[in-house]
């Protein structure tokens, strides 16, 4: 049974420099016997979130269509390596259905998964998230976002605690794995 290593971030974690690192390198992580069987964000829309139902705006809210999702067997069984990687960092607001569905589906492909979770200091990560929140669309103010953000209320603080709060994203992700276990990866600032 080949182990995936699975980057579920959190976003703003330094995911997409991972992620073009692991694009640019792809010649010499194969040679290394490391396959990514999914690496553009477009194939993971439409090949991964989509199916389990993620939608930009809304995360996990739409029904998942498990027939489309168990296709994605088939990419993992023909990337060549004896290990393989694949991250995405939306998978980080995943519930508990999302994650048992994309287990079974994993587990059909005969993979052993190892989530990874990796979380940076809040005093970047904050301004970093309400940053790409108002590039997306959110029309709140900095004051109002952090208000709901320390409340926990309002559709950016939900969204942020669901996608940021690395015990409970390591906690969702340890159902991925055979033995329960999640591997937590801190980010430094910059210059560290």
């Amino acid at each position: 049974m080949r182990r995936l290593y699975l980057h579920v971030g959190t976003g703003k974690s330094g995911t997409s420099a991972l992620q073009t690192a692991v694009r640019d390198s792809a010649p010499a992580l194969s040679a290394a016997g490391l396959g990514a069987p999914i690496t553009g964000r477009s194939e993971l829309m439409r090949r991964l979130l989509g199916p389990l139902g993620w939608r930009p705006d809304s995360g996990f809210s739409q029904r998942i269509d498990v027939e489309r999702i168990r296709r994605i067997r088939s990419a993992f069984r023909r990337t060549p390596g004896d290990r393989l990687f694949l991250s995405c960092e939306d998978l980080a607001e995943a519930g508990p259905e999302p994650i048992r569905v994309l287990r079974e589906v994993l587990d059909e492909a005969e993979l052993d998964v190892r989530p990874i979770v990796s979380g940076r200091s809040w005093a970047r990560q904050i301004p970093s998230d309400y940053q790409q929140l108002v590039q997306a669309g959110l029309a709140v103010s900095y004051q109002d976002f952090l208000d709901q953000v320390r409340a926990r209320s309002g559709t950016a603080g939900e969204r942020f605690w669901r996608r940021q709060s690395l015990p409970e994203v390591a906690a969702n992700w340890a159902a991925a794995s055979a033995d329960g276990t999640v591997d937590v990866v801190c980010v430094p600032t910059h210059g560290e």
